[in-house]
């Protein structure tokens, strides 16, 4: 099946989850002008305690084909139910045999976006519960958006910018969106308050060194992405806390919450955004400079 760089693919089992996932996503590719394209997963059968004979293989077979049918059916349903609601839209949708996970983040790579609810269940269960957005954090190469329950408020996208050298794809990402969706963008910078467990404090205000030199780090990172998405409203915002303190606070009624992450460093701050954040919540791989030997 051929995935064009412009195409949106949503994980699809039939659960809640994947439903408010793939919502998001129609109206998204929509809005963006891409496809969309549904797949199912089927994990293998376990053979785990069948013993191998020729009865215990059909037997596989045959529930392996069940649960191929069983995808069908969901994709099928699925598909009719968003070009029911987006006449517009071009829909593919592909039923493929192998690890939900394996197969989502290879289909996601050649992908614009990449889209999964928080719960599933069936084959798909083992990615859509639990670490799954973790396991995206690691492993995605392509922005991907995890989706919990709610499909987003209207509060506007909020995006954790806490390394300049990293903040271009992070804003980029969240200016684009809030440009298709009419949202406003807030740029969030964490500080440390110095005291370990306390309820970080908003700063509408600067009041110190360190708040002021984070809000001019902001006011850098976003002038020029800023500049390109002239229609969209920017709100700078300091923190102090944790970053995923500061995020998770202002994921309440948010409509998106964008955070980053590179294969040297995925912090447990960007990990627990996506597995607590009210809203949906996209992961944005980033390109950091490459650590330097020591001499």
């Amino acid at each position: 099946m051929t995935t064009t760089p412009r195409t949106v693919v949503v994980g699809v089992d039939g659960s809640e989850g994947a439903d408010a996932a793939l919502a998001w996503a129609a109206r998204h590719a929509q809005l963006a002008g891409a496809d969309l394209e549904l797949v199912h997963a089927v994990a293998l059968p376990s053979m785990a305690g069948i013993g191998w004979s020729v009865d215990a293989s059909l037997e596989a077979g045959r529930l392996q084909r069940a649960l191929e049918v069983e995808g069908e059916k969901a994709v099928t349903r699925a598909r009719r139910s968003m070009l029911d609601r987006h006449p517009q839209l071009t829909i593919r949708s592909e039923v493929v045999t192998g690890d939900p996970r394996e197969v989502l983040l290879d289909r996601g790579a050649a992908a614009y976006l990449l889209v999964v609810g928080s719960h599933g269940r069936g084959p798909v269960r083992s990615l859509l519960v639990g670490s799954v957005g973790a396991a995206l954090a690691r492993h995605a190469t392509t922005p991907t958006v995890v989706v919990r329950g709610s499909t987003g408020g209207t509060g506007g996208v909020v995006a954790g910018v806490e390394s300049a050298a990293c903040a271009a794809p992070v804003l980029e990402f969240a200016f684009e969106y809030a440009e298709l969706h009419g949202l406003r963008v807030t740029a969030l910078r964490s500080v440390p308050d110095g005291i370990a467990g306390t309820i970080p404090t908003r700063l509408p205000e600067p009041d110190g060194q360190d708040v002021a030199a984070a809000r001019a780090m902001l006011a850098e990172a976003t002038g020029p992405v800023a500049a390109r998405h002239p229609d969209v409203r920017l709100h700078l915002e300091v923190a102090r806390g944790r970053p995923a303190e500061g995020l998770l606070r202002h994921a309440d009624g948010a409509s998106l919450v964008v955070v980053g992450t590179s294969r040297h460093h995925v912090g447990n701050d960007a990990v627990a955004t996506v597995e607590h954040a009210a809203c949906p919540v996209a992961v944005v791989p980033v390109q950091e400079p490459e650590p330097r030997e020591r001499s």
